[in-house]
């Protein structure tokens, strides 16, 4: 929305100090982007109308991306839901299209609109990862574990987290230790640990795979930490917390 800043005394507005554009406001925290509403007017015009024309001139699925891209950047849903149907009807096989239109329906949090985008694009490409994704959290979500983990298979290889994220695992090892499968998730949790050595110090890492060693007869996969006064007073300083924890980062890149 838009709103404008006002040089105040004694809470009485008296010179106007421009007009801004708040972006992503959050309704709980109140955090939120400001920028001046002339500037994101004329950005606005000038990135989407300039896909537009490109798109015009050549109707590729990546311009037609593009386009979709720009007019949920600058939040048009509803000429972006629009624009996204009628490029359904252009690229109806196209299955990146499918693909990008579920990861987009994800973005905006209509999960149950972005399953049958994914699911298309897996029929249409059985090997794109980004359809193989797309479904398999689908199943995840309906307990289908095991035909999830089929479909994310290509991040079970070596060397994977130097193409993609590793994180769409994460969450199958969770939902698998949710459903007390423990060996399942620790297979899933030492797969990680190999590609990506460093989370072995993360202290969320850690917790999160004791917690599936507890429910296994397996020895423990994590390495053994040596004392460090940076680790021990940092320990000392956080206070508790049950629900805190750092950032994952699942990709080498």
């Amino acid at each position: 929305y838009d709103t404008r800043l006002w040089f105040v005394i004694i809470f009485i507005p008296i010179i106007p100090l421009g007009r801004k554009r708040i972006l992503d406001y959050c309704p709980s925290c109140t955090r939120h982007f400001a920028v001046e509403a002339d500037k994101w007017e004329t950005a606005k015009q000038l990135e989407v109308s300039g896909a537009q024309e490109t798109f015009r001139t050549q109707p590729t699925a990546d311009n037609a991306i593009a386009v979709h891209q720009q007019l949920l950047h600058f939040h048009q849903l509803d000429e972006a839901i629009a624009f996204q149907t009628t490029r359904v009807e252009k690229f109806p096989d196209n299955a990146k299209i499918h693909a990008y239109l579920g990861a987009a329906m994800t973005h905006l949090g209509k999960v149950r609109e972005a399953a049958p985008f994914f699911a298309r694009a897996l029929e249409l490409r059985p090997d794109l990862p980004e359809a193989r994704t797309g479904v398999a959290l689908a199943h995840i979500q309906d307990s289908k574990l095991d035909a999830a983990r089929s479909l994310l298979d290509f991040l079970e290889k070596p060397g994977s987290s130097k193409l993609y994220s590793l994180e769409p695992l994460d969450t199958l090892a969770r939902a698998y230790q949710e459903a007390n499968r423990h060996d399942d998730a620790l297979s899933i949790f030492t797969f990680i640990l190999k590609e990506l050595p460093q989370l072995g110090e993360e202290k969320w890492f850690r917790t999160l795979v004791a917690r599936s060693e507890k429910g296994s007869a397996q020895p423990s996969i994590l390495p053994k930490q040596k004392f460090s006064w940076k680790r021990f007073f940092s320990a000392q300083r956080a206070a508790p917390s049950a629900g805190r924890k750092a950032p994952p980062n699942f990709s080498a890149r």
